[in-house]
């Protein structure tokens, strides 16, 4: 897993390569040893030629979202969720905004159908100022980034578990962080018993 560079941002891939994982979740598998993913999924929001970016949905930091939002002069208004969630390894301090809804809001790109992505202070103002039940929010720092070919070597070892087809936006937005992983799976017709048995490794 590199930690070194981002291959590029959200709004920067515009890859239609039928090879493109983007939009997909990737599972991890017990192959994978790395602690910072063990039991977590990710949300590849961009994979093309040049590597690619994913966020994690990871746990809830210490971090509160008003203590960001007060860096840029803006109030933080909506009930929920109150503090910045785990987005990877990578860079911390880079928020990512996700949000839902039918559309993207200005400053966001659609990952995948009802669930959009960006990263500037005028959408977290947006975001923050103007609250919408009808679109649910959640705030990610850091990231997960592959250099060139390094996802797919991470594949074809089977450390990870892609998914195929549409995503339910309720796995980013209204499943608690520690279920993501089981209900990932569950999406998939799958559970924690067939990943042991099927690896010979324990998750």
């Amino acid at each position: 897993m590199t930690t070194r560079t981002t291959p590029q941002t959200a709004t920067e891939d515009n890859s239609t390569d039928a090879t493109s994982l983007k939009g997909s979740l990737l599972i991890a598998m017990p192959a994978l040893q790395d602690p910072n993913f063990r039991r977590l999924v990710t949300l590849l929001i961009s994979h093309n030629e040049q590597g690619a970016l994913g966020i994690v949905l990871g746990a809830v930091t210490a971090t509160p979202i008003r203590d960001v939002c007060a860096q840029f002069g803006v109030t933080w208004s909506r009930p929920s969720p109150s503090f910045v969630r785990s987005g990877g390894p990578c860079e911390g301090g880079r928020i990512w905004l996700m949000h839902g809804g039918p559309a993207p809001l200005p400053d966001a790109v659609t990952v995948t159908p009802g669930i959009h992505i960006g990263s500037s202070p005028q959408l977290l103002r947006t975001l923050a100022e103007h609250p919408d039940a009808a679109i649910p929010v959640m705030v990610f720092g850091g990231y997960a980034g592959w250099g060139p070919g390094q996802l797919e070597a991470e594949l074809q070892q089977k450390s990870w578990l892609p998914s195929f087809g549409d995503i339910d936006a309720d796995l980013v937005f209204a499943t608690a962080p520690d279920k993501v992983w089981e209900a990932a799976l569950a999406a998939m017709a799958l559970s924690p018993g067939h990943i042991v048995s099927g690896s010979g490794a324990s998750a």
